[in-house]
């Protein structure tokens, strides 16, 4: 199955591996960032020089830049700089894919034992929503990483007890938040199933609570100190695993590991459990009382209209569904389907060594339901349950070589493939603007050739000018630059006369402008004689030359 997927997807993507084009703009940034470590810049500096008005230090980790810069390293003596950048942007997504199809089939054994559930919860897995955009060569943000990690967790929890086994889920659980916080539900899901399996008289030795808490607690700390600025976790950020998120994940588990596995009466149990849940509530309330709005909370209403609003993976399932039903069905499908069938098998098998399996894929769904981002965790967290259904499903064909295609049909559409297939051939989850030809050769080939300079263009466009060129470009999606999107739009939106003076205030030496894309029509809309409008109209004002005009895309430089 790896090896399929392997060759597959390598096939698809390798005219863009060859030329640097990334669907997203996180891997683009992160290849820049990789660059930059490579090249000399300390491992505890993670600012990105030419972003914003004075560069931007980003809230990601060294995980993958580890990984990715250290592959290039090993490799580039023998291929050279150029080859051994893309073999690392291929061996690294797809080892972290084999790892994970590993883990998802070990999983869907311990779930469904004597049955041969692996291969397809593999195939569940493998064509199910978010597994391209995560493990694919190219793939180079953090998401995929995290995804493992979460999957190491759990196996790790529901496997055969055992001290060791234990202590590798607390530190995966650990590592994985400090690589970003979009883990922290799964893991508090996690230890909430594995403390409501000790309310409920699932019988564990105390070690086991012991070395999952002490793990977890222990790994996040070294791991934070470890793989970014050290006063990170010191910090009030709401973006990073700061001193209130660390508390309030710290909290719980250093109290599982005192008191979990002890044999007190129920009630004492559920009221040692809440008493966990509401000190680690309490912590974070009151050191990071601005995070409860989220990571974005710093940012103003209007960064959030124009902007924030627009990002796909920052949306709701709900609001996915509602505008796009057939995408809704495909992300939501088998994550459902899995925890209704994981309750099912729970209830008929009267055991709650499941739980947090169970928990933990209720909790990603429920906050899928605020941030679409959570869906793929959810998918990898349900492709293990489905495996089984599809062999139940495969087991009720009596016709022998129909049972194989039963097999593959019930695991693409429990993968919710086939509906995706369908819904994408009208619209996208993805952000329209990653999916347009705006940042073509041409024009790469064009800034190459200008003066080394600031550039205002949209936020979208703007890694992957980082990656080809050595521009500054004022406006990129990072909500730590929240600074520049909004400087550029004032910029975009301000009558022409007065938007020279702002960009000469702020030192811009290049606009670029693309035709058609939804950030340009919606902020020009906020002003039709604006600057933005009139270049879209190709109509300069004085102060601005055309240099560069690949028919779509126009830069204009200042005078």
């Amino acid at each position: 199955m790896w090896l399929m997927l392997a060759l597959v997807w390598t096939i698809t993507v390798w005219s863009d591996l060859q030329a640097r084009a990334f669907g997203d703009p996180d891997d683009a940034a992160r290849l820049v960032q990789v660059r930059e470590l490579s090249s000399g810049q300390s491992w505890w500096d993670l600012t990105l020089d030419r972003i914003g008005l004075a560069g931007a230090e980003m809230h990601w980790s060294r995980h993958m830049d580890g990984l990715l810069a250290g592959t290039m390293a090993v490799l580039r003596p023998v291929l050279g700089s150029d080859a051994a950048e893309i073999a690392a942007m291929i061996v690294v997504p797809l080892g972290l894919l084999l790892v994970a199809l590993w883990l998802i089939s070990s999983l869907a054994r311990i779930l469904w034992p004597g049955q041969d559930v692996g291969l397809y919860a593999m195939v569940v897995f493998g064509f199910g929503a978010g597994s391209f955009d995560r493990f694919s060569p190219g793939a180079l943000d953090h998401h995929g990483l995290q995804s493992v990690l979460v999957l190491l967790m759990v196996r790790m929890v529901l496997v055969a007890p055992s001290w060791g086994a234990r202590l590798v889920a607390g530190v995966a659980g650990g590592v994985s938040l400090t690589i970003g916080l979009e883990t922290l539900p799964v893991l508090a899901a996690v230890l909430a199933g594995v403390g409501i399996g000790w309310a409920v008289g699932v019988t564990r030795p105390r070690a086991m609570y012991r070395w999952l808490g002490l793990g977890l607690v222990g790994a996040a700390t070294v791991s934070s100190l470890l793989s970014g600025p050290p006063g990170r976790l010191f910090s009030r950020d709401c973006d990073v695993l700061s001193l209130g998120f660390f508390g309030l994940m710290a909290v719980p588990a250093v109290g599982l590991a005192v008191v979990g596995g002890s044999d007190w009466p129920p009630r004492l149990r559920w009221a040692a459990l809440g008493a966990m849940g509401a000190a680690g509530l309490s912590w974070f309330a009151l050191v990071s009382p601005t995070c409860s709005a989220g990571p974005y909370g710093s940012i103003p209403a209007l960064g959030h209209r124009i902007w924030i609003d627009m990002i796909a993976e920052a949306r709701g399932l709900t609001d996915i569904a509602t505008a796009h039903p057939l995408e809704g069905v495909a992300l939501a499908l088998g994550p459902v389907v899995g925890l209704l069938t994981l309750a099912w098998i729970m209830r008929s098998s009267r055991t709650l060594e499941w739980m947090p399996l169970l928990v933990a894929l209720g909790m990603t769904m429920v906050f899928g339901m605020w941030q679409v981002r959570m869906v793929p965790v959810a998918v990898a967290l349900s492709a293990p349950v489905l495996g089984g259904l599809v062999v139940r499903i495969r087991n009720r064909v009596s016709w022998v070589p129909g049972r194989t295609v039963a097999a593959l049909a019930a695991a693409l559409v429990l993968s919710g493939f086939l509906f995706g297939l369908i819904g994408r051939q009208g619209s996208s989850t993805r952000d329209a603007t990653a999916l347009e030809p705006c940042v073509t050769e041409d024009l790469l080939d064009g800034l190459g050739e200008l003066e080394a300079g600031s550039i205002a263009v949209e936020m979208n466009f703007g890694p992957a000018i980082l990656v080809h060129t050595d521009h500054r470009i004022l406006a990129s999606p990072y909500h730590r630059a929240y600074e520049g999107v909004l400087t550029v739009y004032g910029l975009f939106v301000a009558d022409p006369g007065e938007a020279e003076s702002q960009a000469r205030s702020v030192g811009v030496t290049y606009v670029m402008v693309c035709d058609g894309t939804a950030v340009s029509e919606a902020w020009s809309a906020d002003n039709d004689e604006g600057l933005l409008a009139a270049l879209l109209d190709d109509d300069p004002p004085q102060w601005l030359e055309k240099v560069i005009d690949t028919g779509r895309s126009r830069v204009y430089a200042v005078r």
